[in-house]
C-alpha cells in the first residue's frame, strides 16, 4: 500500500503527506473530476453511497477530534454538490414510519437517506459546535420535508436531534418546548405507553430541568414513572434510572426531605436487585489492575449520594456526614481515592462536617 501510494504521488496523481493523520492523502481536483465524469450513472450513484459511507466510518473512527471536522465538512459538501440526489432513498410513508419507527429510534438512521447525513450533524455537536449542529438539523428536516414530506422517519428523527443540539447550544428551554410538541404528536401516534414517547418524555423532563423548570421536570419524570410501572416490572432498569432522575428534580423543586426519603427506598431497591457476591467489586480486573465494578454499583453510590445530600438540605447535617463517611469508605475501597464519584462525596462530607 505504501509503495502504491508513493508511486501515485510521483505521478503527481495524489498529494501524500504521511505526517499529516487526518490529511494523509489527497486527491488532485481534476483527476476526482475526470474520474467521476466518466462513469455510468448506476456506477455513480454507487460510488456516491460507497463514498458516504467511507466518510461516516471515518467520523465513528474520529470520535470528538476537532481536527477531522474541516475535513469532513468539506468533502460532505462535495459530495452533495456532486451527487446529493443519490444519497437520498425513496421515503416510505405513514405505513412504513409506523413499521420501522421501533428500529430508528434506537439509534439506527431512518430510511430515507444516507446515514451520513445525520453522522455529520452528531459529529458537529460532539466537537463543540452545537450550534453549527441545529442549523445542520435544520436544513436536514427541510430538506426532508421538501422531499418526503412530514410524515416520514428523516423529518421526525432530524426534528428530535434539532431539539436536543438545540438544548445543548443553550437554548434550554426552546429545547423543552420541542420536545412538548413532538411528545403531543407522538402520542397521538403511538399511544402513552410506547417506548418512542417514555424517550421523549424523559428529554422533556431533562430539558426542563436544564432550563430551570424543577417542578416541571419533576411532573415530567412523575408521570413517565408512572407509565413505566405500568408496562415494567418495578425492577426494570429504566424504572430505576427514572425514580433517580423524579428524586433529584424533587429535591432541587423544594422538597429536600421527600427527595431523600425517595433516594433511601431506591438505594434499598438496587441493593435488593444487584449482585451481592464479593461485594461491589466482580472478581476480574482490567488493565492496569484497574476492578471491574458492576454498573448497578455505580447507581447503588449515586442513591447514597443523593439519600446523604438531600438529607442534608432537609435540615440534617448530622445525619449527612454520618452518611457520606460511610459512602466515602465504601467508595475509596471499590474505586479508589481519586475516582470522581470518591471525590465528589469527600467535597460532600467536608461540607456537612463544617455545617453540624
Amino acid at each position: 500500500m505504501t509503495a502504491a501510494l508513493r508511486m501515485l504521488d510521483g505521478l503527481g496523481l495524489i498529494v501524500r503527506t504521511p505526517a499529516d493523520p487526518v490529511r494523509m492523502v489527497r486527491v488532485h481536483p481534476v483527476l476526482q473530476r475526470v474520474t467521476y465524469e466518466a462513469l455510468p450513472a448506476h456506477r455513480a450513484q454507487s460510488l456516491a453511497w460507497t463514498v458516504a459511507s467511507v466518510l461516516a466510518e471515518a467520523a465513528n473512527a474520529s470520535g470528538d477530534d476537532p481536527a477531522f471536522m474541516p475535513v469532513l465538512l468539506r468533502a460532505f459538501d462535495m459530495l452533495r454538490k456532486r451527487a446529493e440526489p443519490d444519497l437520498w432513498t425513496t421515503a416510505s410513508r405513514r405505513d412504513a414510519f409506523f413499521a420501522s419507527v421501533d428500529i430508528f429510534f434506537a439509534n439506527d438512521t431512518p430510511a430515507g437517506v444516507h446515514p451520513l447525513f445525520f453522522r455529520v450533524g452528531e459529529a458537529l455537536g460532539i466537537t463543540g459546535q452545537p450550534a453549527a449542529a441545529c442549523g445542520h438539523f435544520e436544513w436536514l428536516m427541510g430538506e426532508a420535508l421538501r422531499r418526503h414530506g412530514p410524515e416520514t422517519t428523516v423529518a421526525v428523527r432530524a426534528r428530535e436531534r434539532l431539539a436536543h443540539w438545540r438544548g445543548e447550544a443553550g437554548d434550554a428551554a426552546g429545547a423543552a418546548a420541542a420536545y412538548a410538541a413532538i411528545l403531543d404528536e407522538e402520542i397521538r401516534s403511538f399511544g402513552p405507553h410506547h417506548e418512542i414517547t417514555f424517550t421523549t418524555r424523559a428529554a422533556l423532563g431533562r430539558w426542563r430541568g436544564r432550563a430551570g423548570d424543577a417542578a416541571g421536570a419533576a411532573t415530567a419524570y412523575a408521570q413517565l414513572l408512572t407509565l413505566q410501572q405500568h408496562k415494567h416490572s418495578p425492577d426494570y432498569p429504566d424504572v430505576f434510572e427514572t425514580r433517580a432522575q423524579l428524586a433529584h428534580w424533587q429535591g432541587e423543586s423544594g422538597d429536600a426531605y421527600g427527595a431523600a426519603m425517595a433516594y433511601e427506598a431506591l438505594m434499598h431497591d438496587l441493593l435488593r436487585v444487584t449482585p451481592q457476591r464479593g461485594g461491589p467489586t466482580l472478581p476480574t480486573e482490567t488493565f492496569a489492575g484497574a476492578v471491574t465494578v458492576h454498573p448497578n454499583w455505580f447507581a447503588v453510590f449515586d442513591a447514597h449520594h443523593g439519600h446523604a445530600h438531600w438529607r442534608g438540605r432537609a435540615g440534617d447535617p448530622a445525619g449527612a456526614a454520618t452518611s457520606f463517611r460511610y459512602l466515602l469508605d465504601e467508595q475509596i475501597r471499590v474505586l479508589g481515592p481519586d475516582h470522581p464519584r470518591t471525590r465528589a462525596t469527600r467535597e460532600e462530607l467536608a461540607r456537612w462536617t463544617n455545617s453540624r
